[in-house]
């Protein structure tokens, strides 16, 4: 098969990750397959409207037909037409997809009589058949100067209505054989692709080749120096660490001069300019690490290069493709994209090189599976089905809850959404949640394989529920889905569309038990006991007539759970234990998983790092932390914390949670130095991370764990707690923390404020490196993802 790849040349030329990337394809096709591929470009400024445009126009014209089969990746080269043409998207022209400046406000371009012609055209859907007129109209419309100059601004409105019209016809499924993209970031862009359309993600290897690791004497980066890729994050973040490490830059651009200016003095930055293809290989062979930090990133070669080489990476939060092959502590290190947080993972990374040797092996893992073999076959399946093997179907898991989880704010929201989110790595995973009343129904697509669908609850059943709270005296909406979810309808037929797909149904929490019944011998049940319902209930029911009823209601549906079940999954030996004790469930296979944390959302912060956050929001004074829902036994804890906090006038004590409501509501005046935030965002949780000094868990009853203290040891938090507070811990974590009694507790504060021992960052480190291998959700979720290929044997 005679193969084209059809491609721009930028004007002025230079060489980047684009046009690296067709040469390792052509290459690859030449080399590997038994077809012949040849790369064809044509010169494409667009430093204008009128040179786009141009560009856009030779493209459509451009008959290539000789070829039995066209690749294009890029604008304006998909214009060309083709009988069988295969899109493999590296980006559109992000400047009028991806960004506005909104400079020309509500410009309304119907008003100008010169466009009349051509906005007729824009607002038909339009077919090819249609490109002529349009070239046509705006050749004449550009020939005559509008008299507007707004009309010509680039990127302004009317260029954008241009390209977004030649895009859709060029890209759509009538012109288009097959879809791929470089990446998961590009895949999920909004109008990237046609509406009907799910690309299929193809990661191609770099086209260097010969990597190898050697030594650690250095960071290292390479790219363009330009804006996007963002080269003076990466000075500030120098000027701010503490390593006697240099960076050696690598690269040319614009931003050449300005980046050596701000390097200053600092002999730690060295600037390499161009450098061949041998020695980048030899740079990166020689580095500690690889700093990358653009924004948004389409795919980003460079972390796979590091990789091949065996070297972490070292990026940030909002990079794009990077992400997803940089995991948080196990191929590098992921921090915000702020100078501090760099410089700390700079420093971390500098100190620990034995643990970057460790990240690089892993990133070296995944990046040998992506391969120019691979990529080359899998763009040929695309066009080939019949060659394509067949994919394994993945089991699929349907998980019930009463509430919805995305974005998750609580202790059981983030466990749901954290724990399915990586079973979703190797299981279909959807979740059907109860919503609020008078809501619109929504699908989160948290991830390819995951997803979550909530239903809102109907007016009715909101009015019934409303009526059992108030009977009650306390919040119910978990029992009332149990005798009223048939009230919401549309809840009963999502479940019955995908019980009939589903390989096993789970019950998280057994209020959905009813609903959740599986409807064949090929369907398996797992109860997901967050705690021992019945135990919770029985502290937070009334003690009077409709209070006992309720709680024998719980304890029914608890045992029909454990009765049904094919698999129970708690969080702790000892409700297990406890579970047994109730219902006889011994003969019930079971799984422990415990509560943890998503080490990449939960930021390390070192003692300098808090100081910096502490001045920046205004704070000067010692900081304790509480974080926990309107949960009886988080109320006790607080209570406890509010009556302390009388003898520490100088401190502060942030309450993070709908705890806090509960102490707002049982007191009539709260100390001044406590504040409650209610709930909150992520980020705003993590600002509370931040700034605090120390943790405090004074639990002293609850079933289940503990996640809070998870995400405080995760945070480089110390923390002082009960022993009942760390029951579900490792024994070599609880060695971390300050344990006893609550009549000990204020004794241990002034120690944490007197003793600035505490805040030993090799103890918070040891910490941290504890959470990450034991209780990161993806460590947690792997006797899970057993016990359900074990059950589905």
């Amino acid at each position: 098969m005679q193969i084209g790849i059809i491609a721009p040349s930028s004007v002025p030329f230079c060489i980047g990750g684009a046009e690296k990337f067709w040469w390792g394809l052509q290459r690859a096709f030449n080399d590997l397959t038994p077809h012949a591929a040849e790369l064809i470009k044509l010169p494409s400024p667009e430093n204008n409207i009128y040179d786009l445009i141009q560009s856009y126009q030779r493209f459509s014209r451009f008959n290539l037909n000789h070829f039995d089969l066209l690749i294009s990746s890029k604008y304006p080269a998909w214009m060309v037409n083709h009988p069988r043409h295969l899109c493999y998207l590296q980006h559109r022209l992000r400047g009028l997809y991806d960004t506005d400046n909104g400079h020309q406000g509500n410009l309304n371009l119907a008003r100008y009589s010169q466009l009349q012609k051509i906005e007729k055209i824009l607002e038909k859907n339009g077919d090819r058949s249609q490109l002529e007129l349009l070239f046509s109209e705006l050749n004449d419309f550009l020939k005559n100067e509008p008299s507007d100059s707004k009309l010509l601004e680039f990127p302004g409105q009317l260029i954008r209505k241009v390209i977004h019209f030649c895009d859709r016809i060029a890209l759509s499924p009538t012109e288009i054989a097959g879809y791929a993209a470089i990446s998961q970031n590009v895949a999920q862009r909004k109008n990237y692709f046609p509406d009907s359309v799910r690309p299929k993600v193809i990661y191609h290897p770099s086209d260097l080749e010969k990597f190898y690791c050697d030594k650690q004497d250095y960071f290292f980066t390479i790219s363009r120096l330009d804006n996007a890729k963002r080269v003076s994050l990466l000075i500030s973040a120098m000027q701010q660490a503490k390593t006697d490490i240099p960076l050696l830059i690598a690269g040319t651009g614009p931003e050449s001069e300005s980046l050596k200016k701000q390097a200053g003095n600092d002999s730690r930055v060295r600037f390499l300019g161009f450098v061949k293809d041998r020695e980048v290989i030899d740079l990166y062979a020689n580095a500690l690490a690889v700093l990358y930090v653009p924004y948004d990133e389409d795919y980003g070669l460079v972390p796979i290069e590091a990789f091949r080489s065996g070297k972490p990476v070292i990026t940030v939060t909002d990079a794009g493709g990077p992400l997803e092959f940089v995991q948080n502590l196990t191929t590098g290190w992921v921090v915000p994209p702020k100078p501090a947080a760099i410089a700390q993972a700079i420093d971390d990374c500098s100190q620990n090189p034995s643990r970057a040797a460790e990240y690089g092996k892993a990133g070296q893992a995944i990046a040998e599976t992506i391969t120019w073999e691979k990529t080359v076959q899998e763009l040929l399946d695309l066009v080939e089905p019949k060659l394509q093997p067949a994919t394994p179907r993945r089991s699929q898991l349907v998980i019930g809850s009463t509430f919805p989880v995305t974005p998750p704010r609580s202790g059981g929201q983030s466990r749901i959404f954290n724990l399915y989110r990586a079973l979703s790595h190797e299981f279909e995973v959807e979740l059907i949640s109860l919503g609020p009343v008078n809501s619109e129904p929504k699908t989160y697509q948290i991830n390819p394989n995951f997803c979550e669908v909530v239903i809102p609850k109907s007016p009715i059943h909101q009015k019934l529920e409303s009526r059992l709270e108030r009977q009650a005296g306390i919040s119910i909406g978990d029992l009332a889905a149990t005798f009223y979810g048939d009230r919401t309808p549309q809840l009963l037929e999502v479940i019955e569309q995908r019980r009939s797909q589903a390989d096993v149904l789970i019950a998280s929490h057994p209020y959905l038990l009813p609903w959740l019944q599986p409807n064949s011998r090929a369907n398996k049940l797992v109860y997901e006991a967050h705690n021992c319902e019945f135990d919770l209930k029985r502290g937070l029911f009334p003690q009077n007539r409709k209070g006992t009823n309720l709680t024998q209601e719980v304890l029914k549906l608890e045992e029909n759970a454990c009765q049904q079940a094919d698999l129970i999954v708690a969080c702790l030996e000892a409700d297990w234990e406890r579970l047994c004790h109730l219902y006889h469930c011994q003969k019930t296979p079971y799984v422990l998983v415990p509560n943890g944390v998503n080490c990449q959302e939960v930021t390390f912060v070192d003692s300098a790092l808090r100081s910096q956050w502490k001045q920046k929001i205004g704070y000067s004074s010692f900081i304790f932390l509480f974080i926990g829902s309107w949960h009886q036994p988080n109320v006790e804890a607080a209570h406890s914390i509010v009556s302390w906090a009388i003898d520490f006038p100088e401190q502060q004590f942030l309450i993070v949670g709908s705890v806090g409501h509960a102490i707002e509501q049982e007191f009539r005046r709260i100390p001044p130095n406590i504040h409650c935030l209610g709930e909150v965002d992520a980020r705003t949780k993590q600002v509370a991370l931040n700034v605090a000094d120390v943790a405090l868990n004074p639990m002293t009853s609850g079933s289940g764990s503990n996640l809070k203290v998870v995400e405080y040891l995760a945070g480089g938090l110390p923390l002082i707690t009960t022993e009942f507070g760390v029951r579900a811990l490792p024994l070599e974590l609880q060695e971390q923390c300050q344990i006893g009694a609550l009549n000990e507790f204020p004794m241990l504060m002034q120690k944490a404020i007197d003793q600035p021992d505490l805040h030993d960052p090799i103890a918070r480190r040891n910490a941290r490196y504890i959470v990450e291998q034991k209780l990161d959700w993806r460590a947690i979720a792997k006797d899970y993802a057993i016990a359900l290929k074990e059950l589905l044997k």
